[in-house]
């Protein structure tokens, strides 16, 4: 069974946050070809320049898979070689030109080849595996286009925030403005009024 998760993380200055996925099959034997891939995207969608470093390991063997630094955006997938613990990290330590809160949305989907598990299992029932691989890629492009509507709206409510905020802050700099020509009107007519004031000397 083909196993996603979707997220959406608030990452704080110098902070770092990791998850974890436990992944049991590894290669088939006979055929030395990978039984599981590991698709991870992920996109900032609020914070600065909304750059951030992303990596990913296998705990059980202590081995790095994949790095990038000062991204804002990724689309990942790797086939398993090795069964293990995959960690994947999102950091937001400050080094690059924003130093501010990030906002990610992520989906992470593990899906089987399952051809290789049928000769694996010596299962019998090639139909139905074939129907359930074809439910599964099915499956698995219907979540790509959810992601994809949810990057949208998270998108469309950040940007709708920061155009009133914008406008707010017009408004206020707007009636700033008017109170300093207010005050600036109301002095030179106190001080021409005391320049052409004529003094009577009893």
């Amino acid at each position: 069974m083909d196993v996603a998760n979707m997220a959406t993380i608030t990452l704080d200055l110098h902070e770092q946050q990791c998850f974890h996925e436990h992944i049991e099959r590894g290669k088939n034997t006979q055929s030395n070809v990978s039984i599981a891939k590991l698709s991870i995207i992920f996109d900032v969608i609020a914070g600065g320049f909304t750059d951030i470093n992303f990596y990913l390991k296998n705990t059980r063997i202590d081995t790095s898979l994949y790095k990038s630094l000062g991204t804002s955006s990724d689309r990942l997938m790797i086939a398993i070689n090795e069964p293990g613990t995959y960690e994947y990290c999102f950091d937001n330590n400050g080094a690059t030109v924003s130093h501010s809160t990030k906002m990610i949305r992520f989906e992470v989907v593990i899906s089987f080849n399952h051809s290789l598990l049928r000769n694996n299992t010596n299962n019998d029932d090639y139909d139905d595996i074939d129907k359930k691989r074809m439910l599964n890629g099915l499956n698995q492009q219907l979540l790509m286009v959810k992601y994809e509507a949810e990057i949208q709206r998270y998108s469309m409510i950040v940007h709708h925030e920061l155009n009133e905020q914008t406008n707010h802050m017009l408004m206020m700099w707007s009636a700033f403005e008017t109170a300093i020509i207010v005050m600036i009107f109301i002095g030179e007519v106190y001080y021409l009024k005391h320049f052409f004031e004529t003094k009577r000397y009893l």
